[in-house]
């Protein structure tokens, strides 16, 4: 169970991380507006005071950089769809082993852990940890440390 749930939560942060370097051709701002990514650029060459040369090398430099960067983007993307294809089998096979009961209590302890996911795709925002036990009606791992000796979060 604890490996299930490992894989789960490994998942959903790579669904993220993907999603937040995916973002970088797809990020435009409202409509009519250029995109992001741009935007950054225009505030950071007016922050450093970039020539208007300086600000011409400085767009040549980003543009042959997310050229350099669109192929392994690729592989990115279809490396994830591999993932998920085999993390969805891992999860068909986990279940074949499950009696029907535990199979009813994987049933709803996945749909706990769904309502906790939140949004999902390139608009979803960053979502930080939250405090608290996120599966409060999970037992306790044997082992584990208590929260009480848990070191204290750094505000």
């Amino acid at each position: 169970m604890k490996k299930v749930l490992c894989v789960l939560m490994c998942s959903t942060v790579m669904v993220f991380a993907a999603t937040a370097n995916a973002r970088v051709h797809k990020n435009a701002g409202p409509v009519g507006e250029p995109p992001r990514h741009e935007q950054m650029a225009k505030r950071l060459a007016d922050d450093l005071g970039l020539t208007a040369e300086q600000r011409e090398k400085a767009d040549k430099i980003r543009e042959d950089g997310q050229e350099k960067i669109k192929p392994l983007m690729e592989k990115v993307r279809k490396l994830h769809e591999k993932m998920d294809k085999l993390r969805k089998e891992n999860m068909k096979e986990f279940e074949k082993i499950l009696t029907p009961e535990q199979q009813e209590k994987f049933a709803k302890i996945k749909a706990e852990m769904d309502k906790h996911k939140g949004p999902r795709g390139p608009k979803a925002p960053r979502l930080g940890m939250k405090k608290g036990p996120h599966h409060p009606k999970l037992p306790p791992v044997e082992g584990a440390p208590k929260p009480e000796d848990l070191p204290k979060p750094i505000d």
